[in-house]
C-alpha cells in the first residue's frame, strides 16, 4: 500500500477522506492533527506518495512544514478552507507545490484523482523539445513535482535520438521555435519518419503566436495546443487531459487484443505483433520458433467435471504462460484450447528442452475444482521454418500438432 499524508485539524475531513481512500486498500492514510503530530512522523522517515497540507495547520502558521515536506521531495498539496487573492497568488509562486484546493466542496473526488495521477504519471516519460533550456523548465519543473519522467531536448538532433531510443515515451510538448529548425518540421518527422500517430504518440505544441501557430500544429498532427504564457494549472490540466486519453487508449487495446479468460494475447493480437516479428526476422537473419499446442482429452474433462473445469485449466495454463515467457515473445490463445507461442531469437539447440518444460509444468497442475484436483495433459507441435509467411509457419505448426495427437499426445519439432 501507498501512503499518503494528510495534515489537517479536521478529524471529520480525515474520517471521510480515510474512508474514500483506503477503500480499494491500495492507500493507507497517516494522519496528523496539528505541526507538532506532522514532526512526529516526519522522523519515521516512512515515504509518501504526497501530502495533503492544511494551509492554517494547528502549530505551523509561518508555512514550516510544507517547506519541510518541499525539502524531502515529497509533494505537497495545499489544502484550505477558502482562498483569497493573496493567498492564492503565494501558494501560485510556490515553485514546491503541486496543486492547491479548497475544503469548502469537500471536494474529494479532486483530491482522490490528483492522488491516483501521482501514482500513475511515473508510468508516461514526457519529452520537452524547447529551443531556451530557461522556458524548458517552465515545463518540465511542474510536471516533475507531478512525478512523470521528464527527457528535454534543446534542437531537433537531440529530439530524434531521444525519441529513437525512448519508444515508451507517449507524450511530447514542443516549442513553436527549435534551433535548426520550427517545431513543425520536428512534428513532421514524428508523424512521417518516426511514424508515431496521433494515439501512439501525443503531442502538445506550445507556442506566443496565437491562432495561427495553434491551427498550424493541429494541422500537422498534434493532439493539442497551448498558447504562452500559460498558468502551471492549464498546463497540468492539458497534460493530464491527454495522459487520459493514453491510458483510455491502452484499456481499449487491452480489451480488443487481450482474451478475457487466460488475460493472455488473443488471436487477433498474436497474427498483427506476429507479422512484425516475422517480417524482422526475416529481414535480419534471426531464428523465429513457434510453438502451438492444445488440451488433451478435452471431451473427457467437461463429461467427467464440466464446462466451468476447462475454464478453469485454460486460466491456469494463461497464468503459468504469462510468468514463462519473457516480454519479447507473444504468447497467446488461438481458439477454444490451442495456445501460441512465438519466440525471436531462442537459444541454439534448447527449443525442445524448453516446451518439453513447459509441458511438464502444465501437466503437474493440480487444479482446485470443488472437493477434487483437476489434471490436464497437453500436446506440443514446433516449428523454426521460416518460408512464406507465419500464417503457413501457424500451418505447418498446426499439422505437427494433430500428428502428435493422433499418435497419443507428446511433443515433437519439425
Amino acid at each position: 500500500m501507498l501512503n499518503v499524508l494528510l495534515a489537517d485539524g479536521s478529524l471529520v475531513f480525515a474520517k471521510l477522506l480515510k474512508r474514500r481512500l483506503e477503500c480499494d486498500q491500495r492507500y493507507h492514510l497517516v494522519h496528523a492533527m496539528d505541526d507538532g503530530q506532522l514532526q512526529q512522523i516526519l522522523a519515521t522517515g516512512h515515504e509518501f506518495l504526497l501530502a495533503l497540507v492544511e494551509f492554517s495547520l494547528p502549530g505551523n502558521g509561518d508555512g514550516h512544514g510544507i517547506r519541510q515536506l518541499i525539502a524531502k521531495k515529497i509533494p505537497v498539496v495545499v489544502l484550505a478552507s477558502a482562498f483569497d487573492n493573496d493567498t492564492d497568488f503565494s501558494i501560485r509562486q510556490d515553485d514546491g507545490i503541486v496543486d492547491y484546493v479548497t475544503k469548502k466542496t469537500m471536494n474529494l473526488d479532486y483530491i482522490v484523482e490528483i492522488i491516483a495521477r501521482m501514482e500513475h504519471n511515473g508510468d508516461h516519460p514526457i519529452l520537452v523539445a524547447f529551443a531556451s533550456p530557461e522556458q524548458a523548465n517552465t515545463i518540465s519543473e511542474p510536471l516533475k513535482r507531478y512525478r512523470f519522467p521528464i527527457f528535454e531536448a534543446h534542437d531537433e538532433p537531440e529530439a530524434h535520438q531521444i525519441l529513437t531510443a525512448h519508444p515508451e515515451i507517449r507524450l511530447v510538448m514542443i516549442d513553436y521555435a527549435v534551433p535548426g529548425c520550427d517545431g513543425l518540421k520536428l512534428l513532421e518527422w514524428i508523424r512521417q519518419d518516426l511514424k508515431r500517430n496521433r494515439d501512439d504518440l501525443l503531442v502538445i505544441g506550445v507556442s506566443a503566436q496565437g491562432e495561427e501557430a495553434s491551427v498550424r500544429f493541429i494541422k500537422e498532427g498534434a493532439n493539442d495546443f497551448l498558447a504562452k504564457p500559460f498558468h502551471r494549472e492549464e498546463l497540468i490540466y492539458r497534460v493530464h487531459q491527454n495522459i487520459q486519453r493514453i491510458e483510455n487508449q491502452q484499456t481499449l487495446n487491452a480489451i480488443t487484443c487481450t482474451d478475457s479468460v487466460t488475460q493472455l494475447a488473443n488471436a487477433r493480437f498474436f497474427l498483427n505483433a506476429g507479422v512484425t516479428l516475422y517480417s524482422n526476422a526475416i529481414r535480419e537473419n534471426i531464428s523465429v520458433t513457434l510453438a502451438v499446442f492444445a488440451l488433451d482429452e478435452v471431451a473427457s474433462l467437461v463429461e467427467n467435471y464440466g464446462d466451468y473445469a476447462r475454464v478453469l485449466a485454460l486460466m491456469r495454463i494463461g497464468e503459468l504462460l504469462n510468468r514463462a515467457f519473457r516480454k519479447t515473445d507473444i504468447a497467446a490463445r488461438l481458439d477454444d484450447e490451442t495456445f501460441g507461442v512465438l519466440i525471436a531469437n531462442p537459444e541454439p539447440d534448447n527449443t525442445v528442452v524448453v516446451f518439453s518444460r513447459l509441458k511438464q509444468r502444465i501437466e503437474a497442475l493440480r487444479i482446485p475444482y470443488e472437493d477434487d484436483f483437476i489434471r490436464v495433459k497437453v500436446s506440443i507441435g514446433i516449428t523454426s521454418r521460416l518460408v512464406g509467411s507465419l500464417a503457413d509457419m501457424v500451418a505447418h505448426a498446426m499439422t505437427i500438432l494433430r500428428q502428435v495427437q493422433q499418435e497419443g499426445g507428446g511433443i515433437r519439432l519439425g
